[in-house]
């Protein structure tokens, strides 16, 4: 029961948002961020990003239920861009042609992976231009470029919550319903 629990929890976890190739190359501000689609918070601890970039989750990480963690490849920089202090550095680099990240529980089980790719069926906007890919909804396959948008670069908010520059209303009360 235990390990049934476990895994239940840890499959609630998905690359939700992927930003590879910023409009600016001189802020690097590449990231990968996870959502938790479940109704408990999750421990990442000893988790690990695996193939384009290598991070290893520290002790003590968790996502609660519903919630975000972002993972960047230069946490200082992100920081300033964008308000909030994201785990990281990672090793490697994200590529700008598209690759596989997977992520891994500290047992070692698969827990989420993608394959994104440059170009049409993913999102064009997300290379060079700014944009991210985005997982339009956690229920998805993320592995498909059609469930993806190109997403608007983040700014914060004056409580340092995460939101969008210019969200459309549809978009937040859309994320509100469809959130497991």
């Amino acid at each position: 029961l235990f390990s049934l629990t476990l895994g239940t929890r840890a499959q609630s976890i998905v690359i939700n948002e992927i930003n590879p190739d910023p409009a600016n190359k001189l802020v690097p501000t590449e990231f990968i961020e996870f959502y938790n689609a479940g109704g408990e918070a999750v421990d990442m601890s000893g988790w690990v990003l695996e193939e384009g970039v290598q991070f290893v989750f520290p002790a003590g990480t968790s996502i609660p239920a519903g919630g975000y963690r972002v993972v960047a490849a230069n946490p200082t920089v992100f920081q300033t861009v964008y308000g909030f202090a994201p785990l990281g550095p990672w090793a490697g680099k994200l590529s700008n042609e598209g690759e596989r990240i997977r992520l891994r529980s500290a047992a070692g089980v698969l827990v989420d992976e993608v394959d994104y790719g440059a170009g049409f069926p993913w999102p064009t906007a997300a290379y060079g231009a700014g944009a991210s890919m985005e997982l339009l909804n956690p229920a998805l396959d993320n592995d498909l470029g059609g469930s993806c948008r190109s997403a608007t670069p983040w700014t914060s908010s004056p409580s340092g919550a995460r939101c969008s520059a210019s969200p459309p209303r549809w978009a937040s009360a859309w994320r509100r319903s469809t959130a497991v």
